[in-house]
């Protein structure tokens, strides 16, 4: 698995420097916790699932209400273990 500024490196985005790319992903979660907190005042963490496409702009796949915050190390076990799905 890779970290995102590695994977945006190797993928064909436009000429955008990583770091405003992850600037424009940090932008649109940060917005997005923000107007949903005062519907969810109960939920500590919003975990994102977002996408980059060929232009560079930010789309939100869901939103997680309880993400599970160690599932990269879960899955990296997991392969490790019995190979990718």
């Amino acid at each position: 698995m890779l970290k995102e500024n590695k994977a945006i490196e190797l993928s064909n985005l436009p000429t955008l420097k990583t770091s405003e790319l992850l600037r424009k992903l940090d932008q649109v979660a940060l917005h997005g916790a923000a107007k949903l907190g005062p519907s969810y005042r109960w939920v500590n963490t919003f975990g994102f699932d977002m996408a980059l496409d060929t232009k560079g702009r930010v789309w939100i796949i869901e939103v997680n209400l309880a993400p599970r915050l160690n599932s990269r190390h879960e899955m990296c076990m997991r392969w490790y273990l019995t190979g990718p799905l």
